[in-house]
């Protein structure tokens, strides 16, 4: 099977659009109702497919990650979308990428209490992103050779904000707030459910003190990297607060909020395609599946040879006979 660097899954059209739009589409795959292409990551040297899930959900994302995983052999899987704030670090438009992911959408145990009401106890066994991953995106706004792209990527990613949305908003516990500088945030985030509960909300925050955002598929997309040993990272864009508030605040912006969230997801990943540390993350991936496939390739080499040798010895014992 071929190689990509990057496998790409994401959840929606919206987010897709801003995918394609950033980097140029080579040529284009349908299976059923899988649509995938492939990208043109421009003179990283790297090279990378992107897969639009056929709905939303985690069901649909196990569905798209394992059509890559059984059509090619990828370095690292990265889910691109947007995501609700739990955090209250978090900022609409704040980019988050994972050191953890709880699947609460798995091995959730409901039971009642004394006093009639259900008590939900959640998963809190996380998958992990690698370490190494994680901090090759952290990497770039620490002060180093990168740190005047990520302040570019800041201030270019703000005034485009703030041209879409240049007032005040509902935010976060029903106050007024303007568009800000993107933040990046490495932490837990939550695949759950879709949900404008405070409660629900509250709720899981209890499950680590990092819990950044809650989203609807990492847990499918990372349930299948772990199977293959393949390592994974979720890069989610801040787009609401999951709160009541989020139809109001959707109604407000036009929808530009998701738009901001999406399209910094997108530009913080092409900004990542010139982090020295990432080059290094890949390089080693490629390394790796190039030394495996070099070890296989020997031993299929040696396999076949193992027919040819025991027909030469058996003609020449053939002959001795003779």
């Amino acid at each position: 099977m071929k190689f990509v660097d990057i496998a790409f899954v994401v959840p929606l059209k919206e987010e897709f659009d801003r995918l394609v739009s950033t980097f140029p589409v080579i040529c284009d795959h349908v299976d059923g109702t899988q649509f995938w292409v492939e990208l043109d990551l421009g003179s990283s040297g790297y090279t990378s497919v992107a897969i639009l899930q056929d709905s939303m959900g985690k069901a649909a994302a196990t569905r798209a990650t394992e059509m890559l995983l059984s059509r090619y052999n990828i370095g690292t899987i990265m889910l691109v979308g947007i995501a609700g704030g739990l955090s209250g670090d978090v900022a609409i438009g704040d980019v988050c990428f994972s050191g953890s992911i709880f699947d609460i959408l798995e091995n959730a145990k409901v039971s009642d209490t004394a006093k009639g009401k259900l008590k939900i106890e959640y998963n809190t066994l996380p998958f992990k992103t690698d370490s190494l991953l994680s901090f090759s995106l952290k990497y770039i706004s620490l002060p180093n050779q990168m740190k005047s792209a990520f302040e570019d990527w800041q201030s270019d990613q703000y005034y485009s904000a703030a041209s879409l949305v240049p007032g005040e908003f509902i935010g976060r516990k029903d106050k007024n707030e303007k568009i800000s500088i993107p933040q990046i945030h490495e932490g837990s985030i939550v695949c759950g459910s879709v949900s404008k509960s405070d409660i629900y909300k509250s709720n899981i925050s209890t499950l680590d003190r990092k819990l950044l955002a809650v989203e609807t598929e990492a847990g499918g997309v990372f349930a299948s990297a772990e199977r293959r040993n393949v390592p994974a990272v979720a890069i989610r864009g801040i787009c609401d607060y999951s709160d009541k508030n989020k139809n109001k605040l959707e109604e407000q912006t036009e929808g530009n909020t998701r738009w901001i969230a999406a399209a910094n997801a997108v530009t913080f990943i092409r900004m990542q395609l010139s982090n020295p540390q990432l080059h290094r993350f890949l390089d080693a991936r490629r390394e790796a599946f190039n030394g495996i496939k070099e070890a296989t390739d020997k031993a299929k080499a040696l396999l076949e040879l193992v027919p040819s040798a025991l027909a030469r010895k058996r003609q020449a014992v053939a002959v001795q006979a003779a």
